[in-house]
């Protein structure tokens, strides 16, 4: 349970350090530099999942956010290391949630 509200808590300051959809459009540029591309599409799966899926398979869920964003973060999950630091990865996923 604890576990939980320090999800929530955590997805809340994330959500809460995102300022609107100019800040959501700006993410494009990020996802093209970092080489999400390489793997991942808005619409159709590739060597990963579309953005798009990810957002239906996680849009229900509170700790999504979260999750996706500890993933990305590891090594070894299948994602290459970004020139982003923290922050910009927490905006840059819940940018591709948001498809």
């Amino acid at each position: 349970m604890k576990n939980v509200v320090l999800l929530r808590a955590s997805l809340a300051l994330v959500l809460a350090a995102v300022s609107g959809a100019a800040a959501m459009a700006d993410m494009a540029p990020w996802v093209k530099q970092n080489g999400c591309y390489n793997c991942h599409h808005k619409s159709n799966p590739l060597v990963g999942p579309a953005f798009k899926a990810m957002a239906a398979k996680h849009r229900a869920d509170p700790a999504a956010a979260q999750i996706r964003f500890e993933k990305v973060l590891r090594t070894g999950a299948g994602h290459p290391k970004s020139s982003l630091d923290e922050a910009q990865m927490k905006e840059l996923t819940l940018w591709i949630l948001q498809h």
